[in-house]
């Protein structure tokens, strides 16, 4: 079981650089965006290098048909895997405008050392600030309705982002690159999350259903900050020949109890990048020591310093 738990953390750490990785690739070639432009889904330059005028229609993750003139040169992003999915179709010169990235971001902070005009993120969304920088599209977290519904008020062109499996992620990236005129680059980005998926299928061929151990998902201030079967970081463990440990519970980022926590057992825990805990506290804590994962010492914190690997 200690053999075949190394090689589910391995494969998933895999699969958590996969976006990250693409990113790391599509920014260092960035297309070429228009320099001006009206904006508000009507932008009168020239389209991006190598793209004809001419009207686009996309649907964005909530199956919303989105109509273009041309492709978008002006972008806003407020949810930070769409940017990251931006800067991998290389079109990362072409955000006007967005949320700050987090401080200990050091690859978007690298990226925009004096961060981006701001105009909120989440709910909390100026949308008068917004306007003045003439978006010819803005993303956002389709889980936000909130800021979805102001934006559609303001009659400002949304495109909503779902990226919590796969499938969604292929289609996602497919979608935008559309969108921004970069197809071929969201061509190559599909065709690099597909070959890593055929050679973490290849892997797992000699791993036994029953050898596929249980993993945990800390992604808060605590141990008891996990993910439910609706995010991303739940199904990659799956992906990865993991067995979620949360994958039966509903919802995103949910709270379990301690009780329900020692009932889990886990025997891996995954740290996410961003959260406030540490191996040491999880080997410390009184209350964990016969959890499985504490006891084998299988408690890992992703190794990032450059930007989260979880998405």
């Amino acid at each position: 079981m200690y053999h075949y738990a190394h090689r589910t953390l391995a494969l998933f750490i895999a699969f958590a650089l996969l976006v990250f990785g693409a990113a790391l690739a599509g920014c260092g070639a960035p297309d070429k965006a228009a320099e001006t432009g009206s904006g508000m889904g009507a932008n009168d330059g020239s389209a991006p290098s190598g793209e004809a005028p001419g009207p686009i229609v996309v649907r964005d993750g909530l199956g919303r048909e989105i109509r273009l003139e041309r492709p978008a040169a002006r972008l806003v992003s407020l949810y930070g895997i769409a940017t990251h999915f931006l800067l991998g179709l290389g079109v990362q010169d072409r955000l006007v405008a967005g949320h700050l990235p987090p401080k200990n971001d050091v690859f978007l902070n690298a990226l925009y050392p004096k961060g981006l005009p701001r105009v909120g993120g989440g709910k909390d969304v100026n949308i008068e600030e917004l306007v003045t920088h003439r978006p010819d599209l803005v993303f956002v977290a389709g889980s936000n309705k909130e800021t979805l519904s102001k934006l559609e008020e303001a009659n400002i062109p949304t495109f909503a982002v779902l990226a919590e499996d796969l499938p969604e992620i292929k289609t996602t990236v497919e979608q935008i690159g559309r969108a921004v005129g970069a197809e071929q680059a969201a061509e190559r980005l599909v065709a690099y999350l597909e070959g890593v998926e055929r050679k973490v299928a290849e892997r797992l061929k000699s791993i036994p259903e029953t050898g596929r151990p249980s993993a945990y998902y800390v992604r808060g201030e605590s141990v008891l900050t996990t993910v439910g079967r609706d995010f991303l970081q739940s199904k990659l463990i799956e992906y990865a020949g993991g067995k979620s440990a949360t994958g039966h519970l509903s919802g995103g980022r949910i709270e379990v109890s301690a009780e329900d926590f020692l009932k889990l057992d886990p025997e891996i825990l995954l740290i996410a990048p961003y959260s406030d805990v540490r191996p040491e506290d999880v080997y410390q804590d009184e209350r964990w020591q016969n959890v499985r994962a504490v006891k084998a010492r299988q408690v890992y914190r992703f190794p990032s310093n450059i930007t989260s690997w979880d998405y």
